[in-house]
């Protein structure tokens, strides 16, 4: 896929789950990590990405794994490569876009518990601790992996530089792409 990708007349697709959404800004990284000529098809979610990714409409998408595993168990869809940080999350033997080449790519979207600015330290470290050790838990690990999540804890400091890491790189590939809202 690369490969054609990278032909100077190549047309290649790449669907997402929306304009802005993880999957399209890690779509338009990839093309330009990768070289490739591309375009963009934005959808109304993954569900009916995958839907065009399995008939043959769209190339490639970087498409939720709680989406797309199912299609790929069915033999429906082939998985390429996983753009998470950690390598063996999927199934066995799919190399991760880093382990592929691409040094830096890494797109999983999160989620993360906030509050309002203010509130105590003592009060967020204790929150910070008791989420800590409730994402360690076996049962919680498991939970979340059968949906394709996975824990990602670590201080309130180190969540808050994540968040400005990924604030800052996103900018960089909206601006270059120069995505606009809708």
């Amino acid at each position: 896929m690369i490969k054609k990708g990278r032909a100077p007349n190549a047309a290649l697709t790449y669907a997402s789950a929306g304009i802005g959404a993880t999957n399209h800004l890690a779509g338009e990284w990839f093309i330009r990590a990768g070289k490739l000529n591309a375009t963009h098809i934005p959808y109304k979610g993954d569900a009916a990405a995958v839907a065009d990714l399995m008939a043959g409409r769209v190339d490639f998408g970087f498409i939720a794994g709680v989406v797309a595993l199912p299609q790929v168990k069915a033999g429906k869809l082939r998985l390429l490569a996983s753009a998470s940080a950690t390598p063996g999350r999927g199934p066995t033997g799919i190399k991760t876009l880093r382990e592929a080449g691409f040094k830096e790519f890494v797109a999983e979207p999160w989620n993360g518990v906030m509050g309002p600015a203010g509130i105590p330290a003592p009060i967020v470290a204790k929150l910070n601790a008791a989420i800590n050790e409730i994402m360690k838990q076996k049962a919680v690990v498991d939970r979340l992996a059968a949906v394709e999540q996975y824990p990602l804890t670590g201080t309130p400091q180190q969540f808050t530089a994540s968040i400005k890491e990924q604030s800052d790189r996103w900018r960089a590939i909206i601006k270059d792409a120069d995505i606009k809202a809708e």
